[in-house]
């Protein structure tokens, strides 16, 4: 329960250099007081870390206000500094507390907790925070007073074992990224359409068998992450994402497609690569900007025509599919350089795919073809 790092109490008036307070030195100092009278207990440990939160928390927020309270509030709940709590229960609750004032010691808006077991309330008493970084660590839920955060721009959960996010995570509206990939997350709040000042949504690695409907309300959704869940479908309605420039979805059970995600004007990367998706809409012509398109490891026995308007497509992944053959007029697109139709049921290759200019790269084995 010792930390090494500083912090600086406000400058005084005479504009001399702010004396650095060390909050190990203050906690070592409680604690040998505690020795001194004999009582090395839980109790008296509690009442020492009670001391130290309203001291440190002077040093770094200014006052012991609310801050200083919600932590007290929080330690008092988890029976630290009576008799007879449970003493594991009780370490636990001055080590979150002190996780958090430790972190903040040298955050100015920016907040990076390391390893962090558990979040407590007095995360939503830190007026002006912007970023708050809570990744690789063993959460398993966060407090809802995260809410309270209404200056957050960027938050980052990602590498934890979440099984949940409050419903408050809409409250967030000037919230633009959202990291909570790598987590155990089965559901996500409808209240997340609250928070329409995201552009980043990162849910890869999850437990996800559906998203929100209310995502489609994220107007200014630029990047959406969900790979390697257990989405069974997308949002009906995702072309009201109209800002939505890379949509990401391998390693799930997407059987079909919703046609509005061939109607997104700003749409320049699409990986629908591993599923189970029997039919690409033609719908996807219209998606003029599509620059990379992977739908390895699918179902595909052919591809709609429509795929002939996507002028600016280079990259596309075809391979470890049942394509039999491929759609006409092939060499319209004409900035074609990278084509992966590996181990599909291919018997020839157009003879026009020779005549693309940029085409640099085009494999083709693992297919039945004829000479």
């Amino acid at each position: 329960m010792t930390c090494c790092c500083c912090f600086r109490r406000a400058s005084g008036g005479s504009g001399e250099p702010s004396p650095v307070v060390m909050p190990n030195e203050l906690f070592e100092a409680r604690l040998a007081d505690v020795a001194d009278r004999g009582d090395k207990s839980i109790v008296a440990y509690g009442l020492s870390i009670f001391v130290l939160v309203d001291e440190v928390a002077k040093g770094i927020f200014g006052t012991v206000r609310w801050e200083g309270q919600v932590a007290r509030t929080f330690l008092q709940d988890q029976g630290v500094g009576s008799e007879g709590c449970d003493e594991e229960r009780a370490e636990s609750a001055c080590k979150q507390v002190w996780q958090i004032l430790d972190a903040r010691v040298h955050a100015e808006g920016d907040l990076h907790i390391r390893k962090p077991y558990a979040l407590c309330p007095l995360i939503g008493y830190i007026a002006g925070l912007w970023r708050l970084d809570a990744s690789h660590g063993s959460l398993k839920d966060v407090p809802r007073e995260v809410g309270n955060l209404r200056d957050l721009i960027a938050l980052r959960l990602n590498d934890n074992q979440l099984k949940r996010m409050p419903s408050t995570i809409g409250q967030l509206s000037k919230m633009t990224h959202l990291y909570l990939d790598g987590n155990d997350l089965e559901e996500l709040p409808e209240e997340l359409e609250g928070a329409k000042s995201l552009k980043s949504l990162r849910l890869s690695r999850n437990c996800l068998q559906k998203l929100p409907s209310g995502i489609t309300s994220l107007v200014k959704l630029q990047y959406l992450y969900v790979g390697d869940n257990n989405l069974k479908e997308l949002p009906a309605r995702i072309d009201r994402c109209v800002s939505l420039r890379s949509v990401e979805a391998p390693h799930n059970l997407l059987c079909s497609l919703p046609e509005g995600l061939g109607r997104l004007p700003q749409l320049e990367r699409l990986d629908l690569s591993y599923n189970k998706i029997i039919v690409l809409h033609s719908t996807i012509g219209k998606s003029k900007k599509l620059f990379e398109l992977h739908m390895d490891g699918n179902l595909l026995t052919e591809l709609p025509q429509g795929m002939q308007d996507l002028r600016k497509l280079a990259v596309l992944r075809l391979k470890d599919n049942r394509l039999k053959a491929l759609f006409v007029n092939i060499e319209r697109l004409c900035k074609l350089s990278d084509v992966d139709l590996r181990n599909n049921r291919l018997t020839k290759v157009p003879e026009e795919m020779l005549r693309l200019t940029r085409l640099l790269s085009l494999r083709v084995d693992g297919n039945p073809l004829v000479e």
